[in-house]
This record gives C-alpha cells, structure tokens and sequence, in this order.
C-alpha cells in the first residue's frame, strides 16, 4: 500500500494494492474462523486432550511475551519464542484430528475459497462503491489509507496521519456517546460541540472521498483500525444535517469479500406453503406426512387442527 500512495493516478499499483488486501482479509478471517471451528467441535478425547493442552500454551506464551515486553532480554526473548512454536505445533495437531479426517479450514471448500479484487468487482452493480480503509506504514508513519472501488475503476485516497484521525475520532465518539439526558442542567451546545468534533473526523475521513463517491448510489464500507468504531451516518452534513439524510445508502461489511455473491444451494424440491395460522391456539402435535405428494396440482390444502392452512408439493 505504501509503494501504492507514491502512484496515486497509477490504477494499476492500486489495483494490485488493493488485490492484495482483499485476499489477506479473506485469509485472515478464514483462520479465526477455523480455529472457532477447531476449538468448538468435539472430535473425542484425544482431540479434548490437545486442546486442553493448547490453552495451558497459549496463556504461558501470554505471560511470556508480557515479561520479554518488560524487560526486553535475551532469555526472555528466547523463552517466549520456544513458547510460540509450542502454540503453532498444538494448533497444527489439532487441526489434523479434523474429525472425519478432512481439514477443518474453510478455505478447503471451493464455494469460501478467499475470492481476489476481479470477484468483488464483478458483484458490484453500476451505482454501487465500495470503500475499503486500510492502515499503512510510511517512513516509520502509520497512516490510513481508503480504496475507492467501481466496476470500471479503482481509486487510492490518502487520508494522512492514523494518529490525528485516531485522534479527533475518539474525540467525537466520546462525546456522541454521553447521554445529555443525564444531565442535571440541559447542556444547549452539547450538539454544537458534538458537530464541530464530528465536522473535523468528516474533513479527515469522508471529504477526501466525496469526489470518488460521485453518482454512487449504494455505498459498501469496510473499516479498519479506529474506524470500525466510526458510525458514518451520524457525521455532520452542512448546517444542521447528517450523513444519513444525503448520503448513498451506506453498508458496512467485515470484508471485501462479503459482497461476492455465493453458488446458490441445491434445492431438494418441493415446497411448503403456510397461511392463516391462529397464533392464539394451543400448540399441538403437527401431523406428519408419510408420503411426498408428487406436485402441486396434486397436492391441494389441508385445513390443520390450529386453524391454518397447509399446501403441500
């Protein structure tokens, strides 16, 4: 990203940029999503055991980095390091116990194989845009950085510094998140101070986008760092107005990868059809149907014991 900021109007630097960023987000909640999995299924006891033993790992690999953080040796660099591999062999045996024998990352499946920048484009639809934020390093600088994606384009805005945005947006947020009604006294510029504060994360944060956002009609955000605490709609919009009054319609997602639109499930056919249920009787025993009806023609209705109605296909 950081070679990226230096080709502003190189589409192709923010295009590969941009790739990559999709695609390690994507990794990135594969893996927490299949160590939940890994942690959540019990594939019997000598799995438990692992597991048992990964905890115990995992918190003195805490303890460990916490003491070579204070005391910066070498021994506690070195012990904290040994405790890591331990966490990583754990991990790995409990991932091969994958129950019938098949990996346990989702990844392993081709329908969430973590898609690229060319699948998210393709889902997106004429009038949408999607905004994806991303923290970056620059000569030792932290910075925030927003990828501003169309179906025929790719756009890289700098957003400067990740510790002035930082700044002015807990500013802002910890004044919205007061309560002025537990005020002994009506604070009459509570929401003119609330504005001013929200009016500076707005200069930082939403205008230097506004140009690239134009004729969008659905906007798709994905926040990084600070920013997934930001509440978009609620930044000022001119005198006495809000985001959310004039705005595209805003979406928030995890990932880019939330908007690629997934192979639809096999249907098993049939169908079951139900109306005027009385959601004031008692519930009773449902009547079981031994034999599917072959269509819907042939199928007709039911009146059930509740009162509703039942058709059957």
């Amino acid at each position: 990203i950081a070679a990226a900021t230096m080709h502003e109007n190189h589409s192709s630097a923010a295009t590969d940029a941009l790739d990559a960023l999709v695609r390690s987000r994507a990794l990135v909640l594969d893996e927490m999503a299949r160590r939940r999995r890994t942690a959540s299924v019990d594939r019997g006891s000598e799995s438990n055991e692992i597991e048992g033993r990964l905890a115990v790992a995992r918190v003195r690999m805490a303890h460990l980095f916490v003491a070579w953080s204070r005391d910066g040796g070498e021994e506690s660099r070195k012990a904290y390091q040994f405790a890591e591999r331990k966490v990583c062999e754990l991990e790995d045996e409990a991932i091969a116990l994958g129950g019938d024998g098949s990996p346990c990352s989702l990844t392993d499946d081709p329908a969430t194989k973590p898609g690229g920048l060319a699948d998210v484009r393709a889902s997106l639809a004429s009038g949408d845009a999607l905004v994806s934020f991303s923290r970056y390093a620059i000569d030792d600088k932290a910075c925030y950085a927003a990828f501003v994606t169309r179906r025929d384009r790719v756009q890289l805005v700098t957003l400067g510094s990740e510790a002035a945005m930082d700044s002015a947006s807990r500013a802002w947020l910890g004044r919205i998140s007061q309560d002025p009604r537990r005020k002994l006294l009506p604070d009459p510029g509570f929401e003119r101070t609330s504005r001013e504060l929200g009016m500076k994360v707005r200069q930082r944060l939403w205008n230097p986008l506004a140009k690239s956002l134009e004729g969008a009609e659905r906007v798709m955000i994905v926040p990084d760092g600070m920013l997934s605490f930001i509440p978009f709609a609620a930044l000022p919009d001119g005198k006495d107005g809000y985001l959310v009054e004039s705005a595209p319609t805003l979406h928030y997602l995890s990932a880019e990868r939330d908007l690629i639109r997934g192979r639809a499930s096999a249907s098993h056919g049939g169908l079951l059809a139900l109306g005027g249920a009385n959601f004031d009787a008692r519930p009773k025993e449902p009547e079981r149907v031994s034999e599917p009806v072959a269509n819907a023609s042939s199928a007709g209705q039911e009146d059930l014991p509740d009162g509703s109605i039942a058709l059957r296909s």
